[in-house]
C-alpha cells in the first residue's frame, strides 16, 4: 500500500472514531487510547515518506 493511502485510511478511521466518541459509542479512554495509537502510525508514515523522498533521489521507489 503506498504511504499516502495509508494516510488517508488512517484518517478516515479517526473521523470514525471521533464520530463514535460524540455518539457515546466509544468511551473518552478508548478514544484516547486510539488517538495514542494514530499518532505512533502516523509517524511511522510521515517516516516513510521522508525514506522515499530519499529514495528517490537515489532512483528507487515504495
Amino acid at each position: 500500500m503506498k504511504v499516502a493511502q495509508k494516510i488517508s485510511g488512517l484518517a478516515k478511521e479517526c473521523i470514525g472514531e471521533a464520530k463514535s466518541y460524540q455518539a457515546g459509542i466509544i468511551t473518552a479512554g478508548e478514544f484516547v487510547k486510539f488517538l495514542l495509537e494514530f499518532k505512533e502510525l502516523l509517524a511511522e508514515s510521515i517516516l516513510a515518506v521522508n525514506e522515499n523522498g530519499n529514495s528517490r533521489k537515489k532512483g528507487a521507489s515504495l
